[in-house]
């Protein structure tokens, strides 16, 4: 399981990266989410980027969101009462995600 779930974390991470870091530096940051997620308030988008930022540089690394890929596939699969990064997560995720 933790093989396979490493594997579509990695092509989703991958996929996300491709379209929303148009000008390709590497790193997802608040104008970059908020491209993405045009409709959300500047707040909102700021939430998101702080609950993916780990190191604190206020910008997401492949690897942040790989991470956060990882949690939020392990909870959607154990059915668990856990909860989710940020509802605006699933929707970044769903949005550009590999099925689009």
């Amino acid at each position: 399981m933790a093989s396979i779930l490493c594997t579509v974390s990695a092509q989703i991470t991958q996929n996300i990266f491709a379209r929303i870091d148009l000008d390709q530096c590497g790193f997802l940051d608040q104008q970059a989410l908020q491209r993405a997620l045009n409709d959300l308030s500047q707040e909102q988008v700021r939430s998101l980027l702080n609950k993916l930022d780990q190191d604190g540089d206020e910008r997401v690394s492949p690897y942040e969101l790989n991470l956060a890929i990882i949690d939020w596939l392990s909870q959607s699969h154990l059915q668990a009462k856990l909860t989710p990064v940020s509802p605006f997560f699933t929707r970044l995720v769903c949005d550009y995600g590999p099925t689009h």
